[in-house]
């Protein structure tokens, strides 16, 4: 028979065979975490440069990143070419639920402001879809050198309803707001923008507003000849900014084709795209209509 202290033995240096080989694949882990950090590293050196480069924890940290003299931020003309631009005048998929609120919030108002509306891109990509009144003012406010092109631009194109402004102050007030694309190259908090504006408007829908679990990240997005610092948001954190002005969630959706990973730094993980309809404390809204979820995608969601 085995005795007792031999099966006590035996237990004991089994749990610590145990415990042994967790150790192993535990240090193998962060010996493979660890490879793939270094490997990623190297893209920062590597001739042809990946989309996402580099991880920062603010806008300037991001900026002075570019040591080499070459071109960054989004202000330069060359950003502005008509190729660029009629690339982004077209609808895509991710448009669709901004255009589903845009199609009901028009008809109750008399301007909207399209914060960080390029030289006018998706009011050119839209107008063929959305019924505007012909008095209807779509206020683009940009930096100057896309206010600058845009003029240009609605002038030579005869598009009336077309205005634009570089300070949010200036804008007069209106009741909807649009930011598509902005919220990843704005510093700031998105509440910030809002104090600026005349009058906060009641009905604001925000699109493609990177973001992730944890604290804010910046990195380096290849634009052109440029890099641009490209915000991945705090989500918690940005919605109890938007919250703390009085505004209510009434559609969230997911934009999973824009999710992206930063390639120099794998460990962070995969960042969410979001969009918002966010409507003051309140106010009434249009009614979503049920069917949306029949005819989704599967990325887009009525909750």
């Amino acid at each position: 028979m085995v005795g007792a202290t031999t099966l006590v033995g035996i237990f004991d240096r089994g749990r610590a065979m145990a415990g042994y080989r967790t150790g192993l694949r535990r240090a193998a882990q962060w010996a493979l975490l660890g490879g793939r950090i270094i490997a990623a590293r190297l893209y920062n050196w590597l001739p042809t440069e990946p989309y996402l480069k580099g991880a920062y924890v603010s806008y300037e940290a991001a900026m002075a990143s570019r040591r080499d003299g070459r071109m960054a931020g989004y202000d330069h003309p060359e950003l502005m070419t008509a190729e660029h631009v009629n690339r982004m005048s077209v609808i895509l998929s991710w448009d669709y639920a901004i255009l589903f609120w845009l199609d009901r919030l028009l008809p109750l108002v008399d301007r909207l402001i399209d914060a960080g509306g390029h030289v006018g891109t998706k009011y050119r990509a839209f107008r063929s879809v959305l019924e505007i009144k012909p008095d209807f003012e779509w206020i683009i406010l940009e930096i100057p050198s896309a206010v600058e092109q845009g003029r240009l631009l609605a002038e030579r194109e005869g598009l009336d309803s077309l205005r634009f402004e570089t300070e949010a102050c200036e804008t007069p007030p209106a009741d909807l707001l649009l930011a598509s694309g902005l919220l990843q190259y704005y510093p700031g908090e998105f509440s910030v923008l809002l104090r600026q504006l005349p009058k906060l408007p009641t009905h604001v829908l925000v699109n493609k507003v990177a973001v992730r679990s944890g604290r804010a990240v910046f990195t380096m997005q290849k634009i052109g000849p440029s890099r641009v610092p490209y915000q991945i948001r705090d989500r918690q954190a940005f919605l109890d900014d938007v919250r703390s002005l009085g505004y209510e969630i009434v559609h969230e959706w997911d934009i999973p084709q824009l999710a992206h990973t930063i390639p120099t730094h794998p460990e962070l993980g995969a960042s969410q795209s979001a969009g918002f309809y966010f409507r003051r404390t309140g106010a009434s809204a249009p009614t979503p209509d049920p069917r949306l979820k029949a005819e989704s995608a599967g990325w887009f969601r009525v909750d």
